[in-house]
């Protein structure tokens, strides 16, 4: 029997680069006109061969000299290599022949969009949308990749918005204009394009992960956490989707759970000094201070002059009633960022657990001075005085704090219990003005205060 016959049909354009590169290797001199050397042009720049591109170009100049297409792709070459004045001077050139060609405006717009002319870009973008729907969404799509690539977010953005109208709308937009958005902090409309994307990819973990971002920025945990989950469903091996996740996890003191995370993403990724960091961090909130201190020293190891992590060790070191090893540790921290109001707190503690008073006071001052709104400081800062000094030099410092914090009803608070106990008067303050919060605040700063609080009713 016969057998089946195969029929092969060679692509036209790869049968003229065969027979351009068959004249080549010869030596010989074939006629191409104009079309066929454009094809053969686009045929290697398809097939990502640029040089090979110019190559063709330059031999058909030698045939076709003066033709507007051939210098139409010589410019699309040069602007692909950078040349972007060369490019430009040859644009201007084919802008008196044809100022209506569409290659040569969307290549214009591309060019001035290089050279930060983003308004006069728009202008050739616009003039070389025509009737026809498909290709002016590519052009909208396409200039808003450039104005993006370019950094001009507004521009980008709309034209992105604008190709969205279009019924085109492929889903690569959706991300692309959710992710413009999120760069730009618009995170509610990020959200809502990112959504609008995973409603035609739900299967997409790049989409999921984003997703999450946007929400954890928009202080929404429950959905964020949600949106890592389904990414890491999707992709078990999505590394940074376990970072963030331990994150958001910690940040909720879900601590626990976020050290899980934390070690599924080292079980993919070299560790790094951030990451040992708020491992110790979750361990020194759940009270296990030689598994953080282990771990703080385990970042150091990978950078010795990393401050969170010298000021951690300090802090752990000082839970552990070690206090000269903790002096010695957040003091490292305060020569790295000597500015740091949240070190200065913690060190003026420190310095008053070791009785080294005047050095104390001199702490809180300087974290008070870098941070005159933080309430807890200047409520450790008088009970701290009150204790080693007087109460009315308490006083004096709660009557500083009430004219950098006036509405702080914490302070207030705190202040009138001090002069009323000064004054030996018995108080009624009521301590129901305060949130849960504060009232706590208060209790762990002042300790005098729980003589002016109601007694708590006999269970």
């Amino acid at each position: 029997m016969r057998g089946d016959r195969h029929l092969s049909y060679e692509n036209p354009d790869k049968q003229l680069v065969t027979r351009y590169e068959r004249m080549l290797k010869n030596n010989e001199i074939h006629y191409f006109d104009v079309f066929e050397f454009e094809s053969i042009v686009n045929w290697y720049l398809d097939n990502n061969q640029t040089e090979q591109a110019d190559q063709v170009v330059s031999t058909a100049f030698r045939q076709h000299p003066q033709a507007p297409e051939l210098k139409l792709k010589k410019a699309q070459l040069l602007f692909d290599k950078g040349n972007i004045d060369e490019t430009y001077l040859l644009l201007k050139e084919l802008e008196r022949i044809n100022a209506n060609e569409y290659e040569l405006l969307i290549l214009l717009g591309l060019v001035y969009i290089v050279k930060e002319k983003f308004a006069k870009a728009e202008k050739y973008f616009r003039k070389g949308m025509g009737t026809d729907t498909d290709e002016n969404y590519d052009t909208l799509y396409s200039a808003g990749l450039a104005y993006e690539r370019a950094g001009a977010m507004a521009y980008a953005i709309r034209f992105m918005e604008e190709a969205a109208s279009y019924a085109k709308i492929e889903n690569s937009l959706l991300f692309d204009l959710a992710f413009n958005y999120e760069r730009t902090e618009v995170y509610d409309l990020a959200a809502e394009k990112y959504l609008a994307y995973l409603d035609k990819v739900p299967f997409s973990a790049n989409g999921w992960y984003n997703y999450g971002v946007v929400n954890n920025k928009l202080n929404k945990p429950e959905l964020a956490k949600r949106a890592y989950e389904y990414a890491l469903a999707i992709n078990p091996l999505y590394s940074s989707a376990w970072y963030n996740m331990g994150n958001l996890l910690a940040n909720q003191n879900e601590y626990n759970q976020a050290l899980k995370s934390y070690f599924e993403y080292l079980k993919l990724e070299e560790p790094n000094v951030d990451l040992f960091c708020y491992i110790a961090e979750c361990y020194e909130r759940l009270n296990r201070y030689d598994e953080a201190k282990l771990y703080y020293q385990k970042s150091l190891q990978i950078d010795n002059e990393f401050a969170d992590s010298l000021f951690g060790l300090g802090i752990s070191y000082a839970y552990k009633k070690e206090l000269k090893k903790a002096e010695e540790y957040v003091g490292k921290s305060l020569l790295i960022e000597p500015k740091n109001a949240t070190y200065l707190f913690a060190m003026a503690q420190i310095k008053g657990g070791l009785q080294k008073f005047e050095e104390a006071i001199e702490m809180f001052n300087l974290s008070i001075k870098y941070d005159a709104a933080d309430e807890e400081t200047w409520l450790k800062y008088a009970s701290f005085v009150n204790k080693s000094h007087s109460l009315h030099e308490a006083l004096l410092i709660l009557d500083r704090a009430l004219r950098e914090i006036p509405l702080s009803k914490s302070l207030k608070f705190a202040a009138e219990g001090l002069y009323l106990q000064a004054q030996n008067i018995e108080t009624n303050l009521d301590p129901s003005i305060l949130e849960k919060e504060e009232l706590a605040m208060i209790l762990s700063a002042f300790a005098e205060l729980e003589a002016f609080l109601p007694p708590k009713d006999d269970e």
